[in-house]
């Protein structure tokens, strides 16, 4: 319909990132180059009408300051001219730009006008598709709370770090939870009791190490995976006191002292419980990790928090 320009289609995150969506004319280099990059005042033309929410157009990129660190790669092509329109949501949020390129110093014709609004509302209407798509499958996998791994995600990690792990060695689990915790929602309200889970996961995130995975099993019941340890190994790293653990001394402090609840105007001393399992058999009927995961998880407490266990993986398992 415009074959004298060069289309693009960049993707704008909820970071304020630019990813290229489309722009099969333009070099992959130039696309390449182009992701990752923030949006600002001064971005060319998609990255500041991104940022402004309305359109840009620079009639000559070798004169436009908004485009002198950037005009290098789309002079080389040829490219003169670029006219941006953003892209937006429902909500009004900035989710894309698109952007028609000109050889030739320019701005756009009324025909280049008309086809813009139209692919503006088609290119809203698909990424918002996708979008609630997306989020529509995070939340299944995750918290809607915390954000963190739900039961569902936790019981594929599980697999996974078993999948992985050599032979011989284990998978460890770590299960908490906050004590007395009823009492929170029974006194300050569930409002404060959502808070308080809501900086506990924050907390929990800061000590875990980086090849080890929290999730929230739902209620007050939060899951560390421990890959490569096993029971032993998880009651060292739980019970350790060296400064340098990432959970030790630091993760007791972590889960102990007071949470203070904005929406309560008060704080909430609290501590968690916890009680790590890899074991063979916790108990009769578990023949997976994720079912002994399951069987821990459901012990009553006071034999829960003394509940270690090993999980060996067998060649042919």
């Amino acid at each position: 319909m415009a074959p004298d320009v060069v289309c693009s289609l960049l993707h704008i995150d909820a970071a304020g990132l630019i990813h290229p969506l489309g722009g099969p004319s333009l070099p992959e280099d130039y696309s390449r180059a182009l992701d990752g990059v923030a949006i600002g005042p001064n971005v060319g033309s998609c990255g500041t009408a991104a940022f402004y929410g309305e359109p840009v157009l620079a009639t000559d990129l070798e004169t436009d300051p908004r485009w002198r660190p950037y005009k290098a790669m789309p002079l080389a092509i040829g490219l003169r001219a670029c006219w941006s329109t953003p892209v937006k949501a429902k909500d009004g949020r900035v989710i894309a730009t698109f952007a028609f390129y000109y050889r030739e110093p320019r701005a756009p014709s009324n025909w280049h006008r008309r086809i813009v609004e139209a692919c503006v509302n088609l290119g809203a209407f698909a990424i918002e598709r996708k979008e609630a798509r997306a989020e529509i499958a995070r939340l299944a996998y995750h918290d809607i709370l915390t954000g963190l791994p739900n039961r569902a995600q936790l019981r594929r990690l599980i697999t996974t770090a078993i999948d992985a792990c050599p032979t011989g060695s284990h998978v460890a689990l770590a299960f908490l939870d906050v004590d007395h915790f009823k009492d929170v929602n029974d006194t300050l309200g569930h409002a404060a009791g959502d808070e308080l889970l809501i900086q506990l996961a924050q907390r929990l995130r800061e000590q875990i190490g980086p090849e080890d995975m929290l999730g929230r099993l739902g209620g007050d019941e939060f899951v560390i995976l421990l890959p490569q340890r096993n029971a032993e190994g998880a009651e060292r790293v739980l019970m350790a006191r060296s400064p340098i653990s990432w959970i030790g001394s630091r993760f007791i402090q972590a889960t102990s002292f007071s949470f203070l609840l904005e929406r309560s105007t008060r704080s909430a001393p609290a501590s968690c419980s916890w009680k790590s399992s890899s074991t063979a058999t916790p108990r009769s009927g578990c023949s997976t990790m994720d079912e002994r995961a399951n069987c821990t998880s459901t012990m009553p407490s006071r034999w829960r928090r003394q509940a270690h266990a090993r999980f060996n993986r067998r060649p042919n398992a």
